[in-house]
């Protein structure tokens, strides 16, 4: 009965453990059916922790029951004893085919989680936060899955990361140095595209060094905690993860800091440089977004929000200031950290990578702008001048508008590069610094700009042969500078002299800088000719002994301005086109001006920087027109100086009677009988005494010369030339222009008119003097030219003195502009003057000896004489010498000296009337379009209200005036 009843116990008991067995072996096969499909699902997420774990625990299985498979024996977590060998084939085959399917995964996910840490781990996920559980899990990955099991210690990890983290930020390095030269044609044209690329690329480093570097290593290295799904998901990550010491780690931040941070601020400013090239306002919108991820309100929110540790923590924890000092470039001590609090330094990502980079980035873009700017003007003023008319056909409007455009362009440029260098300042934390050096480089810049303007205008000139192209060069160029005097309104507020360097420099310690009377004496040494000008070696010589002593390398400075590069033939930072190389000589206004970086200006006045480049302009202008007068007037001086030595000749060799009948009127009735007997006698003495001396009119070569001076005004000028340059005296001030209280700033046209004047009167009064003073001298009996003016008849001598006389009226008298507001012009006017006054004088003495009536009665009829002539030419020499307000009054029926009768007899001719009305000069329009517009919109109404005429009065034009009406409907 004992046995019976044991019987069915066993059996059961049996039965129980067929079932476990059969339940296990279930569990065991969908185990390993289910957990391949896991991996795979996790690693197609880059899931590398679910991956890691599921293959541990599938490899677990897998050396549970047999230990034929070394890389499951290898990772599972079975030990030797527990192992038993599977009975089912079906079993044994399912693990076969399971071990055979997963053996790559193991490397596959150590090189997925090797990748993941090659990457950015910020903003893996769609909410941001769980780039340190990324981290984290692809470490601990890499560690689970060490077949070799050398049992990787923390160091071993922590190279492991830093060295992933290096490779990506070379990698991103590399795409930032390429982002600007892609070969893309669908994107080399976009400059905004690759600035955006730009940006975004920098916008990642600066989060990789933000969340891999420094935020991410404190939460998984230090602080063994981050946010995760679960507390269980953080516990079973850093479960399998060493403990690491602070100190290695701090270590390790640090350095890593310290070799990046130098090549990130190199790269960076390289492409930012390059993308300034091409507009400021994308490099004003980048260091926007840079501040922003760096320094900005947002970005230290988004650090402090992962709810375990603040970024200040982070930083004060991993980042050590004296490793990344002392390491780092020379530069990043200094900019590496800013100042909080009571003079602490805390790490700041912003200074260190892009706040010296930007300020200097501002100098730079400046310097490129402003080159741009230069070869800009100087290519549209040569383009100008090499398709510019010869100076016969040169109309003065359309050079007024062309140089007019080019001034504009100049202006307009120098403000957009203003605004563009602005538009970096972006944001107020730096404002006031970043301003302050903004302005200081503006000023600088400027200062460089118009030196090498002045320069390469001046070196535009200088040439030996005068010719055609040499006057309209001369010409164009004169209006130009005299535009560039009062239209560069930008002027004003970028030299303004609080932004000079001397003014901002910080406490005012302005004792490596020089003045200006220490350059001017410098300068005086080398110019041994006192005339203004030195050679450019001379120039290098004497700028660098004027900044002897001072932190500035003189020569150095101004070939660096001028573009010219190092003496050492190394090329110029920034290549220009068109660059001439050095210029032959300099002037002090010129090397003023670029020089201006290491020069104190006078906040006002002349040797202020606005002062010193109106003088420079002044100086060009007065040259310019100067040598264009001299050509413009050569035909006609050539013209005088051939029909004054005619004249003088037949004055030396004509007797009087001959010059009576030749260059006088019929008022000396000298009868052929008279002169018969005369003849007849021995001495023949008596035929002069027989003719009077005869006051004749003004020589006409003499009143052609003056008219022609005046044609030549009247076809360089247009009306524009008129209008007042600056509105007031106060707006004049502004733009450094200095003038007296009793003088007015002359316009254009005064310019011109001053500029003929002075070359006409200064070559009638050369060649005067030359001409009638070798004329006077006693002659030899041996010389050939044995004629004098002492053999002259008086009549001769009269018209001589007659036409030096009219100069002098001309010029001097009935001239009311006068001669300009230099005052080395009237010293030498004043000289010209006394030269004409000698010579009127020498032949009033020659007169004396010759004529034995009363002068004085002959200066009556002089001046009857002068009358006339400025009543027939006063219309066509009022635009050079002014308005005559005296003549007007006088009658306009005086005989001139040949009258056809008696003293009733009606004048030879009439001169022209004058003009009752004189308008206001007004400028011509330059827009053609807008008046072909105005004038096709005119003509259209003048249409519309014709037909609508014809149509009205039809029936009247039809019946009455037959062909009429058909003439007007054809038009």
């Amino acid at each position: 009965l004992a046995q019976s009843t044991s019987m069915p116990s066993e059996e059961v008991k049996n039965e129980q453990d067929e079932d476990g067995e059969a339940a296990r072996m279930i569990s065991l096969r969908r185990d390993l059916s289910r957990l391949p499909r896991v991996i795979n699902r996790a690693l197609d997420k880059r899931n590398v922790h679910q991956a890691a774990a599921s293959l541990i625990e599938l490899f677990s299985l897998i050396a549970s029951q047999t230990d034929e498979y070394p890389l499951a024996n290898a990772l599972s977590n079975v030990k030797l004893e527990d192992k038993t060998s599977p009975q089912d084939p079906v079993l044994a085959k399912q693990i076969n085919m399971t071990y055979l399917h997963v053996e790559t995964l193991p490397v596959k996910t150590k090189r997925l989680a090797k990748l993941v840490l090659q990457s950015a781990a910020h903003g893996t996920d769609d909410a941001g936060t769980m780039g340190a559980r990324q981290t984290a899990a692809a470490l601990s990955t890499l560690k689970v899955l060490d077949v070799k099991h050398t049992d990787q210690n923390a160091t071993d990890l922590l190279d492991l990361y830093f060295n992933s983290k290096a490779k990506l930020m070379q990698s991103l390095l590399n795409q930032l140095a390429t982002t600007l030269s892609s070969d893309d044609p669908n994107q080399s044209s976009d400059k905004d595209i690759d600035a955006e690329k730009a940006e975004d690329i920098l916008s990642m480093i600066v989060l990789i060094l933000q969340y891999d570097i420094i935020m991410y290593p404190y939460l998984v290295f230090v602080k063994r905690n981050f946010p995760a799904e679960s507390p269980l998901d953080v516990q079973s990550i850093m479960e399998s993860m060493p403990m690491f010491n602070q100190e290695d780690i701090t270590a390790k931040v640090s350095r890593f800091l310290a070799d990046h941070l130098p090549l990130i601020e190199t790269k960076a400013k390289s492409i930012l440089v390059t993308i300034a090239g091409t507009t400021a306002s994308a490099l004003g919108k980048i260091r926007q977004s840079l501040y922003d991820k760096t320094d900005g309100v947002d970005s230290i929110e988004a650090l402090d929000s992962n709810g375990v540790a603040t970024w200040e923590e982070a930083v004060s924890s991993m980042v050590d200031l004296r490793i990344v000092h002392s390491l780092g470039s020379q530069n990043l001590p200094d900019a590496a950290s800013k100042i909080v609090g009571q003079g602490q330094r805390k790490f700041s990502l912003w200074s260190a990578l892009f706040s010296n980079t930007f300020s200097s980035l501002v100098h730079s873009l400046l310097t490129t702008s402003f080159h741009s700017v230069h070869a800009r003007v100087v290519s549209s003023l040569r383009t100008s001048l090499a398709n510019a008319p010869p100076f016969s056909a040169m109309l003065p409007h359309e050079a007024y508008r062309n140089t007019l455009r080019i001034a504009t362009e100049l202006d307009a440029a120098l403000l957009k590069v203003s605004d563009d260098a602005h538009e970096l300042l972006v944001h107020a934390e730096e404002r006031e610094e970043s301003e302050r050096r903004l302005r200081q480089s503006l000023y600088v810049q400027t200062c460089e700009i118009m030196g090498r303007l002045v320069c390469e205008l001046r070196r535009m000139l200088f040439r030996k042969m005068k010719s055609e192209t040499h006057a309209t060069k001369e010409y164009i160029v004169g209006r130009l500078c005299h535009l560039l005097k009062f239209r560069l309104t930008s002027l004003p507020t970028l030299l303004d002299p609080s932004s000079s360097p001397a003014a901002l420099i910080s406490g005012g310690n302005i004792s490596g800088m020089i003045t200006l009377y220490e350059l001017q004496s410098a300068f005086e040494l080398a110019d041994d000719n006192d005339d203004g000008l030195i050679t450019f070696e001379e120039a290098m010589e004497s700028v660098d002994s004027a900044f002897s002593g001072t932190q500035f390398h003189g020569a150095e400075m101004v070939r660096e301005t001028l573009l010219l590069g190092s003496k050492h033939g190394e090329p110029p930072s920034v290549p220009i086109s068109g660059n001439l190389g050095a210029p032959s000589n300099v002037t002090l206004g010129e090397l003023t001006l670029l020089s201006a970086r290491g020069l104190r200006h006078d906040s006002s006045g002349r040797n202020s920087a606005l002062g010193t480049i109106q003088s420079s302009l002044d100086d060009i202008i007065a040259s310019c027109f100067s040598e264009w007068a001299s050509v413009a007037l050569e035909p006609f001086i050539a013209s005088y100086r051939g029909e004054l030595n005619a004249f003088l000749d037949s004055a030396c060799s004509t007797d009087a009677v001959e010059w009576h009948r030749t260059h006088c009127s019929s008022e000396a009735n000298v009868s052929q009988q008279q002169v018969y007997e005369e003849m007849s006698n021995d001495d023949n003495k008596g035929i002069d005494a027989l003719v009077e001396p005869t006051v004749a009119n003004v020589s006409p070569y003499v009143i052609g010369y003056i008219e022609n001076l005046s044609s030549v005004f009247s076809r360089s000028v247009c009306p524009s030339d008129s209008l007042k340059p600056v509105p007031s005296a106060e707006y004049a001030a502004s733009l450094g222009i200095v003038v007296d209280d009793q003088a007015r700033i002359p316009t254009l046209m005064d310019t011109i008119r001053w500029a003929i004047l002075r070359r006409g009167l200064l070559s009638v009064a050369d060649l005067t003097d030359n001409q009638v003073t070798n004329a006077a001298v006693e002659r030899q009996e041996d010389d050939p030219q044995k004629y004098s003016l002492k053999q002259s008849c008086p009549s001769a001598l009269i018209q001589l003195d007659v036409d030096i006389g009219f100069f002098l009226l001309c010029f001097f008298e009935r001239n009311i502009y006068g001669f300009g507001q230099n005052s080395d012009v009237a010293v030498v006017i004043e000289t010209t003057k006394s030269t004409l006054s000698n010579q009127e004088a020498v032949v009033e003495r020659l007169l004396h000896g010759s004529y034995s009536g009363d002068i004085s009665k002959l200066r009556t009829s002089i001046e009857e004489k002068y009358r006339h002539v400025f009543e027939v030419s006063d219309l066509f020499i009022s635009a050079l010498f002014g308005e005559d307000t005296a003549s007007q009054s006088l009658p306009r029926d005086v005989a001139l000296d040949f009258p056809l009768g008696g003293s009733n007899t009606v004048p030879l001719f009439h001169p022209p009337l004058q003009s009752s009305q004189r308008f206001a000069l007004l400028p011509i329009q330059t827009d053609r379009s807008i008046s072909e517009l105005q004038r096709r919109g005119k003509i259209g109404k003048e249409k519309g209200v014709s037909s609508d005429r014809e149509e009205a009065g039809a029936g009247v034009i039809g019946s009455g005036l037959g062909f009429f009406s058909s003439m007007l409907k054809k038009k």
